[in-house]
């Protein structure tokens, strides 16, 4: 964080055009494109589907109605708008989750009983299901699907946008720093939030 801010950059792609020359700026661009585009899509298809089950409307419509959101409060302010926004969605996001994973751990045993959804309980019954394709049939190909998952969410978010963010408008080095690890606090916190919530309702 701190030689990135030190460097005062305005987007990822300077960063390899300065290291690297030009070519490799636009090469870099390119993959950093078609790769945010899947990401975008993935997140704005996310957004329909859930508009979709709220308020019982189809998904497209759902995904057209998050994008003109997104779209609106984005030309309204640029990244100052999507950083107050966004402040604004995650104390909600925060609250709902801790309220919810205070219920869960609760009210809810500690693992899941024999029931007819979990017949042996929490006991791990596809012992090679990451090393044997044919594991978890009848889902075709699930073995892929599980190592591309695992890939995708260790190396594919490395170059985060909010890390780019955070690093590259803190006022100071030590503020981009500072920015990180409370980040990173941050996120420890709600993701064993998250994974007590989601074990105890099970």
């Amino acid at each position: 964080a701190k030689p990135l801010n030190e460097m005062r950059l305005l987007t990822l792609p300077d960063l390899f055009a300065r290291k690297f020359g030009p070519a490799v700026e636009c090469l870099f661009s390119v993959l950093a494109i078609v790769s945010f585009l899947c990401l975008l899509g993935g997140n704005l298809v996310g957004c329909g589907r859930i508009l979709s089950f709220v308020f019982d409307i189809s998904i497209p419509s759902g995904v057209w109605i998050a994008t003109f959101a997104i779209w609106l409060y984005t030309i309204a302010g640029g990244l100052i708008a999507v950083a107050f926004t966004d402040v604004g969605q995650a104390c909600i996001g925060w609250i709902g989750l801790l309220a919810g994973a205070g219920f869960c751990m609760r009210n809810m045993p500690t693992a899941a009983g024999n029931s007819p959804a979990y017949p042996i309980g929490d006991m791990r019954n596809n012992q090679e299901q990451m090393t044997d394709p044919d594991a978890l049939d009848p889902i075709p190909n699930a073995i892929f699907f599980n190592w591309v998952t695992i890939f995708v969410l260790g190396f594919g978010n490395l170059a985060a946008l909010d890390f780019q963010a955070r690093v590259f408008s803190a006022k100071t080095p030590m503020t981009a720093v500072g920015g990180c690890l409370l980040g990173g606090v941050i996120s420890w916190i709600i993701g064993c939030t998250f994974s007590h919530a989601s074990g105890a309702a099970r």
